[in-house]
């Protein structure tokens, strides 16, 4: 009887057959410097053609599973003991490279977590590929991007991005790291201690007078329990932080951002109704998206950002530079 493989799938027939051959060698059902069945038997194995059988030893043979030897034939390879303890990761991302030469970097690209990754994959054998994703749209969208990380033994995710994607993995029994904070049972914790990064940050206020802390936050970053959590976490320890530099702070000046246009922004800092003139008014800012938001409202009621009023976040690699004035921020620095 043939191995079972699903004709009417949308995966392509030499992928699935692939996919049955690599999974036989790393179970060990085909053992290391063996020759590999030939082209006909494996034909008559899958039910495919010889064409199908051809494309999939390719496709094992990239992955350095397998090596052809001319006229003896296609043997398993010797040193697979390396790829079978190789942990494939996958590192997805949502932004997109903006430009090589300007001044705006893929945030990937620049981040302490990037070099943190490569550096520790050294150390574990492990090979981490980095990989664009869009956030998932539709159930379509998702179970292409799924498609795409297959061959990946499990993923690393960053804060609140890509969330259903992870979750999918998650589901499949494909592990996942988290370069925040969960309490999920299901997803690896790695992140820096926040408590010392936002000590900083309330001493940094105290040093600069400021007298009030408030919160902005984004209402589309906040829209699972955990995203919820993590916000919730973060003003927590920034209330405690600021309470011991006596810095007044309390969950009445949280404020959520329902968009990021300027009505919703002027009626935020109405509701503060904040004194910007004389340097009293911090904020914080959760989420990135509200950074944006705040130095546009200080540019059209003439503020100046560090002066009149100053804007505090918690961020990695890029994500508040190339602003103006400087947005101040502590950055993730540990993985």
């Amino acid at each position: 009887m043939p191995d079972i493989i699903d004709k009417n799938s949308k995966t392509a027939l030499s992928t699935q057959v692939s996919e049955k051959l690599i999974a036989s060698i790393r179970s060990g059902a085909i053992k290391p410097g063996r020759r590999m069945p030939g082209i006909r038997l494996l034909s008559k194995r899958f039910g495919t053609s010889h064409s199908t059988v051809i494309e999939a030893l390719d496709m094992v043979e990239k992955q350095n599973y397998i090596e052809r030897i001319p006229r003896k034939g296609t043997f398993v390879a010797d040193d697979i003991s390396h790829e079978l303890s190789l942990s494939r990761l996958v590192f997805p991302f949502p932004e997109a490279s903006i430009s090589p030469h300007g001044d705006l970097e893929n945030w990937c690209a620049v981040s302490e977590f990037y070099r943190g990754m490569l550096t520790e994959a050294a150390k574990l054998n492990a090979e981490i590929s980095f990989m664009h994703f869009e956030e998932s749209k539709t159930e379509i969208h998702l179970s292409r991007q799924l498609r795409r990380l297959n061959d990946f033994d499990g993923g690393i995710f960053v804060g609140d991005q890509l969330c259903d994607l992870r979750d999918s993995l998650i589901a499949r029994n494909k592990p996942c790291a988290l370069l925040s904070r969960s309490s999920s049972a299901n997803i690896a914790n790695i992140y820096d201690d926040m408590n010392e990064s936002f000590g900083n940050i309330a001493s940094l206020l105290a040093e600069r007078g400021y007298k009030k802390l408030r919160f902005l936050s984004h209402a589309s970053c906040n829209v699972n329990p955990l995203n919820e959590e993590n916000k919730n976490y973060k003003i927590d320890i920034a209330i405690r932080a600021a309470n011991v530099k006596g810095i007044i702070s309390d969950t009445s000046m949280i404020y959520e951002l329902k968009d990021n246009d300027d009505p919703t922004i002027d009626a935020a800092f109405a509701k503060f109704k904040p004194n910007l003139k004389d340097r009293q008014e911090a904020f914080f800012a959760i989420n990135a998206e509200t950074g944006a938001a705040v130095y546009r409202y200080a540019a059209r009621n003439n503020l100046k950002i560090g002066e009149d009023f100053g804007i505090f976040g918690y961020a990695s690699g890029i994500t508040f530079r190339n602003l103006f004035p400087e947005f101040t921020f502590s950055k993730i620095v540990k993985v």
